[in-house]
């Protein structure tokens, strides 16, 4: 087995250490490293249960540039900035999120913002994209390879490369598990995702604001995670997501970045009033 070189810093945690020097010296003497690789999974795990559990429904906005490319330049683009409202649900059900945008500017002019929807793809992210791959009942739905460090927005990463186990496809427990190969960036200190490059998708139907037509398209969305503020407390969300949508002759893309910020928390002012 190859050994896979791990720096430690001096404050992070003993847990961390342990766990790294254990993986270390198992890659060393050729031995099995599941059961670090269990340890790293189950802190994930328990950070993003943690964080479901705790969110609050909050605002925040949407910076969205799309560009459409013909064999590599540019011959289209917007730029749509929205304002959007994230509710979830109760706390077993912290998965399901109902996302409302209520303003949008395109290139700066007011648009009608009930018919603003991004492609498939693209949206949100906040209480899907994570949990999908490590949420307490989908980890065990995907076998699991750390295959480097990395850094990353000087960060100290490990890499994971995470492969969804066939025998999981039928299984009911793994219903909410993505059914897309991923590679995730792990911080070593917190354990935190911050990054998560979804595998290729391919043979997908569709057509969004620049489409000329209806085609079949690649894509692999990258969301990028970091640490906001809500309400002066800490949660890791993603603040970018990348998404190029290329047609099967690579001549046609469509790209999207989008960029999340101005994090405040959503408290409803509605009031039940009793009619007696």
């Amino acid at each position: 087995m190859q050994r896979i070189a791990i720096n430690v810093k001096k404050q992070r945690s003993k847990h961390l250490f342990g766990l790294w020097v254990l993986l270390t010296a198992v890659t060393m003497t050729g031995g099995s490293a599941e059961e670090p690789v269990a340890q790293l999974l189950s802190r994930i795990a328990t950070n993003v249960a943690e964080q479901q559990r705790s969110i609050p429904d909050f605002l925040a906005n949407e910076d969205v540039t799309m560009q459409e490319l013909e064999n590599g330049k540019v011959i289209h683009e917007k730029h749509i900035v929205s304002q959007f409202q994230a509710v979830h649900g109760d706390a077993k059900g912290r998965n399901n999120e109902k996302r409302t945008v209520i303003s949008a500017t395109e290139d700066g002019k007011p648009q009608n913002h009930s018919g603003y929807v991004l492609p498939i793809g693209v949206r949100g992210g906040f209480a899907e994209d994570v949990p999908g791959y490590f949420g307490q009942t989908n980890v065990g739905c995907f076998d699991f390879e750390m295959i480097r460090q990395d850094q990353l927005r000087g960060r100290s990463a490990i890499v994971l490369a995470m492969r969804r186990k066939k025998s999981s496809i039928a299984d009911s427990t793994c219903a909410s598990a993505y059914r897309i190969d991923a590679t995730a960036w792990i911080d070593t200190e917190t354990c935190r995702v911050l990054r998560l490059e979804l595998g290729p998708r391919i043979e997908l139907d569709y057509s969004g604001p620049f489409s000329r037509g209806n085609g079949k398209y690649t894509y692999a969305p990258v969301i990028e995670y970091g640490e906001v503020q809500i309400a002066d407390r800490s949660y890791w969300v993603p603040i970018e997501k990348r998404v190029d949508f290329v047609k099967e002759n690579g001549k046609v893309t469509y790209k999207y970045v989008v960029r999340y910020s101005q994090f405040h928390k959503f408290v409803s002012t509605a009031r039940i009033v009793d009619g007696k």
